[in-house]
């Protein structure tokens, strides 16, 4: 009997050590779905471990994607392009746009709260900000 219960507990030590860590992976899409080019700057983003400027162009109807992935599960990483990014410039139709991290605006580039989404599967999250042409009808110039 003591053989069998000093077995059992070997085998619950070793099941438990074998569980297989989670990741969480959190991607953020945005969407041009206006009818005009927009260019988009981001100083400081973080892509895929490496941070820099970046500068994108998105021409109707595309998408930009950007992911993170954190070694806890159900972990949600909320700063779509890192934790280093200070500033957003959006350009479109001849106007400018600046957001910056908790700048107050309703909308905001730069924060999960202006992105629509969560969990999409296990260990899964996904949020998108979509660009149309009310927004640069309604926002107002910087």
């Amino acid at each position: 009997m003591k053989k069998f219960s000093f077995l059992l507990l070997i085998a619950s030590i070793f099941i438990i050590s074998c569980k297989k860590e989670q990741n969480t992976t959190t991607s953020f899409y945005i969407k041009n779905t206006s009818s005009n080019d927009v260019t988009i700057f981001i100083r400081k983003a973080e892509f895929q471990g490496i941070v820099k400027d970046t500068l994108f162009v998105l021409r109707p109807k595309a998408q930009i994607k950007n992911s993170f992935t954190l070694s806890d599960e159900n972990n949600v990483f909320t700063s779509p392009f890192g934790l280093l990014a200070d500033s957003a410039t959006v350009v479109s139709q001849g106007k400018l746009y600046i957001y910056k991290p908790n700048d107050g605006k309703l909308r905001n580039i730069l924060q999960i709260e202006s992105y629509i989404g969560g969990k999409m599967e296990k260990e899964q999250f996904g949020y998108t900000y979509t660009l149309t042409d009310e927004d640069f009808i309604a926002t107002e110039l910087h």
